[in-house]
Parts: structure tokens; C-alpha cells; sequence
């Protein structure tokens, strides 16, 4: 394959993967909020969670238009939507994840 070629496949992986953990990110989060509204208060989301999505997402584009890696950017996203779950939200508070 000619370099340019391995390049945009590269690129298209990295993409594909950035809309893969980015759509399960959106998912945990709508989830949690559907069981808010149902009266489910067991996992308030604090505004923490929302910071580091916000920043993972700031840093993800940074990182996409200098060429360098997203996994950083995209590590941040994920475990700010994961803390916003039941397990997430318990490992949290034993110390096993932190934002």
C-alpha cells in the first residue's frame, strides 16, 4: 500500500474508533439522565463529569487537527461518561477511577 493510502486508513481508524467510544459516552450519559427524570437518584452527575468531557472534547480536536494522537483526549471523555454510571459511580468512590 503507498504511504498516503496507509496514512487515511490510519486516519479513518482513528476516527472510527473516536465515534465509536464517543457515541457510548453520549449513550451513558442519556441513560443516566432517563433515570434521573424517572426518579432514580442513586447517581447524581456532578459538573466535573461535564469539565472533563468538555476538555477531552477541546483536546480532541487540538489533537486531530495537529496530527497527534487522540487516545489522551478520548480516555478523558470515556471515563467522565463512565463515572456517570451505577459501576462507574462505585469505583469512583472507592478511588479506582479518578477524573
Amino acid at each position: 500500500m503507498p504511504p498516503r493510502e496507509e496514512f487515511f486508513k490510519k486516519e479513518l481508524i482513528e476516527v472510527l474508533i473516536a465515534d465509536i467510544l464517543l457515541q457510548s459516552t453520549y449513550n451513558m450519559l442519556k441513560e443516566r439522565l432517563q433515570l434521573l427524570r424517572s426518579g432514580d437518584r442513586n447517581v447524581s452527575p456532578d459538573g466535573i463529569i461535564f469539565d472533563k468531557i468538555c476538555d477531552g472534547l477541546k483536546d480532541l480536536a487540538n489533537n486531530i487537527e495537529s496530527g497527534n494522537s487522540i487516545i489522551g483526549p478520548l480516555e478523558t471523555i470515556v471515563t467522565a461518561g463512565f463515572v456517570a454510571t451505577g459501576p462507574g459511580n462505585f469505583m469512583r468512590e472507592k478511588g479506582d477511577v479518578t477524573l
